[in-house]
């Protein structure tokens, strides 16, 4: 059972880290901005969102580690 629910929920995570890659990837490719713009982002990022996104996707990167290990 527990192999069962470790492997669903493995499946679960590849797809929606997967799904978020794709969007992410839209994303960028929307984001072709002009030279002023993307230093303002730049600037911006670096004060903000980029150590926010990174962290949550480290655990669960960990998480599908452990998952994978116990498979």
């Amino acid at each position: 059972y527990v192999q069962t629910l470790a492997s669903s929920l493995y499946n679960y995570l590849k797809q929606t880290i997967f799904h978020q890659q794709a969007n992410h990837r839209q994303l960028s490719i929307q984001l072709e901005l002009t030279e002023t713009e993307t230093c303002a982002l730049e600037i911006l990022q670096s004060h903000t969102s980029v150590s926010s996104i990174q962290a949550p996707t480290n655990t669960i990167d960990k998480k599908l580690n452990d998952i994978e290990q116990l498979e």
